[in-house]
């Protein structure tokens, strides 16, 4: 009589390699089932909203004809300008001149905030075009096709984690879909680096799960390249190392100094930058440009540094719902990694006193839909999150796409 597999202990972030998945087959269906089709199907009705917004009133503050520069107005084809707003216009400059210091470091906003691994992509395949043909729009273009690229890779990535992990097609389903209708979801598609982070992120605990050291921390250091905080990625990665060996210290190996490619992303770049900024640190102090300095958590929630009248109580409340998802997802999630990585990337810019964008930067931190999508087991509360999350997309999209500020 044949004996069944032993079913790894729950919690064991990489013990899930050896369990046996569907046939290739199956693998396929239900990754079209899953991600790609909740993929194009959410994108093509953002595509109709992002076309349909134009007929509604505009931010006044940003009549036609204003400058490019900081990022919008690059085409007249709109379905394909709307993936362009704010923050794009400082990775497109990178994209067109590269990196400038502008000023003082710390008082002076300059472009090498903004990381390099998106923009230099986007820059090297547009070299591969005709000179003639490298043009602003063929950038955008290629920008929002990676980073469309880099979303359905991220998904898939979580789909098969998340089944493996969890032990559940279902849950992972729920989750692929809670983060396509998540109302951040659409800087996903646009000339940024959510995508990106996403995709990398998922990548490096994925490599983790299945005790592919070299591969998680190789993940990590583009992920250091990707975004000031992807060398945070190196604390759940460290978790993951620690409990493939139970926890003991005696039983760590060499191979955990893979995990050094992670700092070694960040340092290189600021390395690289020396001969511009004359400042090792440069990336990290030039965050101060924007406002990030020291402050308390409550401090960042309740009285941050430039708030917008709408979007700021919108994203406090939204931050303190999500940090509720974060602490529950220890008791929700077996791979303990993952918490961790939602945990690291959500609490430290509670302590940079600004609260914009921070619905944004969660947008890629998929544990935190796992743990919802664990909640989301009662009919009730799947269908509220559905509606609450779907409605608040399409009104922060419309709102993106005729210029107002949404992070």
């Amino acid at each position: 009589m044949k004996t069944p597999p032993r079913k790894p202990p729950a919690g064991t972030p990489n013990s899930g390699a050896s369990v046996p998945g569907p046939p290739p087959s199956g693998r396929w269906r239900s990754a079209w089932r899953d991600v790609l089709a909740p993929l194009l199907v959410t994108r093509g009705v953002l595509l109709v909203v992002g076309w349909l917004a134009q007929y509604l009133p505009r931010n006044p503050a940003y009549p036609a004809g204003v400058s490019v520069a900081r990022g919008w107005g690059y085409t007249p084809v709109r379905l394909l300008d709307i993936w362009a707003r704010w923050d794009s216009g400082w990775y497109m400059g990178i994209v067109r001149d590269g990196y400038e210091l502008q000023g003082r470091i710390v008082a002076t906003q300059s472009n090498f905030a903004f990381f390099p691994l998106f923009p230099y992509l986007v820059k090297g395949a547009t070299w591969l075009l005709p000179a003639s043909a490298r043009t602003d729009v063929a950038s955008l273009a290629i920008g929002v096709v990676l980073s469309n690229l880099f979303l359905a890779l991220g998904l898939l990535l979580v789909h098969r984690l998340v089944a493996a992990t969890q032990a559940s097609e279902r849950l992972a389903r729920r989750t692929v879909l809670y983060m396509l209708l998540f109302p951040a979801s659409f800087f996903f598609g646009c000339f940024l680096t959510e995508a990106t982070f996403l995709a990398l992120s998922v990548t490096a605990l994925w490599a983790a799960y299945r005790r592919i050291w070299w591969a998680a921390g190789a993940a990590g250091g583009l992920l250091a390249l990707a975004r000031p905080n992807g060398v945070l990625v190196l604390a759940p990665l460290l978790a993951a190392y620690l409990a493939s060996r139970d926890w003991q210290p005696r039983r760590v190996r060499t191979d955990v100094l893979w995990l050094l490619l992670t700092p070694a992303g960040l340092v290189s770049y600021m390395v690289a930058l020396l001969p511009i900024t004359g400042d090792l640190l440069a990336p990290i102090r030039i965050q101060a440009a924007w406002g990030k300095i020291s402050s308390l958590p409550w401090e960042t929630l309740f009285e941050p540094r430039y708030p917008f009248p709408v979007t700021t109580v919108v994203e406090r409340w939204l931050v303190i719902g999500l940090l509720v998802v974060a602490v529950r997802s220890f008791w929700l999630l077996r791979d303990k990694s993952q918490c961790v990585y939602a945990a690291v990337m959500l609490l430290p810019p509670l302590f940079s006193g600004v609260l914009n964008s921070q619905a944004r930067y969660a947008a890629p931190l998929f544990p935190l839909f796992v743990a919802l999508a664990v909640l989301g087991e009662r009919p009730r509360t799947d269908w509220t999150i559905r509606i609450l999350f779907g409605s608040g997309l399409v009104v922060a999209f419309v709102a993106w796409c005729q210029f107002y500020w949404v992070g």
